[in-house]
């Protein structure tokens, strides 16, 4: 099986952390950074297979999903919210949105990690 390669993007110090090192245990690639203009930086070098957002990164989140999709078409856009709001402009750019809690079995199986 090919390692995935993870962007993690936002949401509390704390979760962003664990949800990375969790990918990371799984054999993932995985990068994290705390807000979209670090994203933003980052795509520009590297090409994620999937990327976790927290809906609270703000209207930029849109801009990080559609570079992330410029990127690699197929990525897979996960976004974390609370409750059923989805972020202005970004519903049509994600994959799967999970309320918080983020069941991780859940997210292992939206990501193709077994």
């Amino acid at each position: 099986m090919m390692r995935k390669r993870c962007l993690v993007v936002g949401g509390r110090p704390v979760r962003r952390r664990a949800l990375a090192t969790l990918l990371a245990q799984e054999g993932s690639e995985t990068r994290e950074v705390a807000s979209a203009s670090e994203a933003l930086r980052l795509l520009t070098d590297f090409v994620p297979d999937a990327v976790l957002c927290d809906a609270d990164v703000g209207a930029a989140l849109v801009d990080v999903l559609r570079a992330a999709r410029s990127r690699n078409p197929a990525v897979r856009i996960v976004v974390a919210r609370d409750g059923s709001a989805t972020p202005s402009g970004a519903g049509s750019l994600v994959d799967v949105f999970f309320d918080r809690p983020v069941n991780l079995f859940e997210l292992r199986r939206a990501l193709g990690i077994s």
